[in-house]
């Protein structure tokens, strides 16, 4: 491979992630120079040669950029936003709603304002959580299988999947909620963002990211800087 080559992933509707090399991509600005621009919307052809590890990136067309002059916030959050959608991808395996929610996502970023943020970013998590299969309602206490949401109480989470009672709860690594009775039939995502006021936004998020950033999600971790100094 040639020293300008560029390895570039893409996040794709019908085959889910995939790495193409683009020849001479750092010289050729005049074709890759917006392709190198993390959460731009692309169409792109590609091939695959039997002598490369990685597809051929044949030509590509920007259908939408994704671009924040100097707005730091706004940078952030599509790295994470970028990030995180990577993490739950899976090199050939198509996931239409992960595409979507992606880029639904960011299409809403740009018009976003600063007060709207955090509960922006709490939409995203949960509902990438929720379609990948991962989060449900904290409906059953995890060690006494009690129904933790047919009365008023306190109930701890450990994300995304350990729920305890106020009877087998721990404070320690745990968030506490203080929530209302929600019945079954309301949709996960609903449930969630019903317990979650704005008042357990931030404290949510902050519990969210202590988890992701030990699972190697690097942009986690200046989410929790943001968080305090915000």
């Amino acid at each position: 491979m040639h020293n300008a080559d560029a390895i570039l992933y893409f996040l794709t509707d019908n085959h889910g992630l995939i790495s193409c090399r683009a020849r001479k991509g750092y010289k050729s600005l005049r074709r890759f120079f917006n392709v190198f621009e993390m959460g731009n919307l692309c169409e792109i052809d590609y091939s695959f040669r039997r002598a490369l590890t990685y597809y051929h990136l044949d030509e590509v067309n920007v259908l939408q950029r994704t671009e924040f002059p100097l707005d730091f916030l706004k940078l952030f959050l599509l790295h994470f936003i970028c990030e995180l959608s990577l993490w739950f991808s899976r090199p050939g395996l198509p996931d239409v709603n992960l595409f979507n929610l992606t880029k639904d996502t960011l299409a809403e970023l740009s018009g976003l304002q600063v007060h709207q943020w955090r509960r922006f970013l709490l939409e995203f998590v949960l509902r990438i959580f929720c379609e990948e299969g991962l989060l449900h309602p904290p409906y059953r206490c995890s060690r006494c299988k009690a129904n933790t949401l047919e009365k008023s109480g306190d109930v701890f989470i450990r994300f995304p999947d350990v729920v305890l009672c106020s009877r087998c709860g721990k404070t320690s690594g745990f968030l506490r909620l203080v929530v209302q009775p929600v019945t079954s039939d309301v949709p996960d995502i609903s449930v969630w963002l019903s317990l979650l006021s704005d008042d357990y936004v931030s404290v949510f998020i902050n519990h969210v990211a202590g988890v992701l950033e030990s699972e190697g999600i690097r942009s986690a971790g200046v989410l929790r800087n943001v968080l305090i100094k915000a």
